[in-house]
């Protein structure tokens, strides 16, 4: 009896870690696509980042997320920086940067969209690298 418990205890404490490790890889593999997508068709990446918010809203209620703190963090940087780049590619946000800059002694449009769309790359290029080190360095 205690030899079954035993087996039965480890056999739900590594499909715990394996459904961690799965949930946390395809979290990362919805980032990284939309990431990826950015350069593509702006629907396109649309769809694919409201694919990977959908995926971190599953995922940061979790317990593993609590678990990981660090990696749901650079997640959720990365999709911050992956909602500037969609926002800097907006149109009505280019169209109101432009007025805004036509009237510039009545408000500060601040950067330009294309300097933020940089940024937005740049973050999330950097916190997708954090969490992928931060993936293989777990034990699988």
């Amino acid at each position: 009896m205690k030899k079954a418990t035993l087996i039965i205890f480890i056999f739900i404490f590594c499909l715990v870690g394996i459904v961690y490790a799965q949930g946390a890889k395809d979290l990362y593999k919805a980032v990284k696509n939309a990431e990826l997508s950015a350069t593509g068709p702006r629907a396109d990446f649309i769809k694919a980042l409201n694919d990977a918010e959908t995926e971190f809203d599953l995922f940061k209620d979790s317990q593993d997320a609590k678990k990981n703190p660090e990696f749901t963090n650079h997640i959720k940087k990365a999709l911050g920086g992956l909602t500037t780049v969609q926002l800097s590619t907006d149109p009505n946000f280019i169209l109101g940067f432009v007025l805004m800059e036509k009237q510039k002694g009545k408000g500060n449009a601040g950067p330009e969209p294309a300097t933020r769309l940089k940024e937005g790359m740049e973050q999330a290029r950097k916190e997708l690298e954090f969490a992928k080190n931060f993936l293989n360095s777990r034990p699988s």
